[in-house]
């Protein structure tokens, strides 16, 4: 009997579209598994820099870093939800180009799930946000109009969309 395939779900969206909310709800749906990690670029990035750090100090690491929990989730949970805009496909390009020469590429199910969210919603959702997780509204703007929606030729098994707002 063949095992059943690990299951990524990449979520792609601009900052503010629900992204983060919808990873946290999962840890109690019936559609996941009991073992479902949560990897969050931007825990990651808080773990590694520093308030007095500018925001974009350590990008490098925080990547690589990122890419590395994913890989070790990968291997060590039936569901990993990947917690990161990933709004264009070159930013998706570079995260599977980094991860996908580490894992067994057979053993995994990858879906993109992709927020349809008003910008006018994002900038709302995000102008109650405080310190470092506020992002500033000009480049919430600028990653909103570089949005790109994921398709079937770069590795995505399924796509679903989640509209918010």
């Amino acid at each position: 009997m063949e095992e059943k395939k690990s299951r990524v779900w990449i979520l792609v969206g601009p900052p503010a579209s629900g992204k983060s909310t919808w990873a946290a709800s999962k840890k109690d749906s019936p559609l996941f598994s009991d073992d479902v990690h949560i990897v969050s670029r931007d825990q990651v990035r808080y773990s590694l820099v520093d308030e007095s750090e500018p925001y974009f100090s350590k990008e490098t690491l925080v990547f690589n870093t990122f890419a590395d929990e994913i890989i070790k989730s990968i291997k060590n949970h039936k569901d990993t939800i990947v917690d990161a805009t990933n709004v264009n496909l070159k930013s998706r390009r570079k995260l599977f180009n980094r991860i996908l020469p580490f894992i067994d590429q057979t053993a995994v199910e990858f879906n993109a799930v992709f927020f349809v969210t008003p910008l006018e919603f994002c900038l709302q959702r995000n102008s109650t946000r405080k310190g470092r997780t506020r992002v500033p509204d000009s480049a919430l703007i600028n990653i909103f109009n570089s949005y790109q929606e994921p398709t079937y030729a770069e590795c995505f098994t399924n796509i679903y969309s989640v509209k918010c707002g």
